[in-house]
């Protein structure tokens, strides 16, 4: 088989690997009750929690690379369904600070556990296949380095 068909059969299975991660996790975090924004939302609101300082909607917005009033949407349908609450910076009125509500907290929870057993079940075939990848590339980069 001519190296470049190493090369592209390399890439396009780590990438599938990742897909099928990906589609999965988007039907399990359903199966939970979120959408997949909703939940990498709140998974960015929860651990500022932690913090001295709530996060603002454009903090969230630019760490999921969202625009501003797209993340304001989100906020509202969150809020809408009890999961999310939004409290206005008494530092700078300008800003909503969120907190997720017990029950965001519940849900999120939850989903991150499943998400958990699922990146364990998932994570071997994505390291074989990022081994391969990693050994095709070497092999291409020994092989162009004997050229000259």
């Amino acid at each position: 088989m001519h190296k470049n068909n190493h090369e592209v059969r390399a890439v396009r299975d780590v990438q599938c690997s990742i897909i099928r991660f990906v589609r999965r996790r988007e039907q399990t975090i359903r199966a939970e009750g979120l959408e997949p924004l909703q939940y990498e939302f709140l998974m960015l609101v929860e651990p500022f929690h932690q913090q001295a300082r709530k996060p603002n909607i454009s903090r969230v917005a630019t760490e999921l690379g969202m625009h501003h009033h797209s993340a304001v949407e989100l906020v509202n349908r969150l809020i809408k369904r009890g999961l999310l609450r939004k409290d206005r910076d008494k530092r700078d009125k300008r800003h909503a600070l969120l907190q997720a509500t017990a029950r965001g907290k519940r849900l999120l929870r939850q989903a991150i556990l499943t998400e958990y057993a699922e990146m364990r079940e998932f994570a071997p075939e994505l390291l074989q296949n990022l081994k391969l990848f990693l050994k095709q590339r070497r092999v291409l980069a020994n092989s162009a380095g004997s050229k000259s």
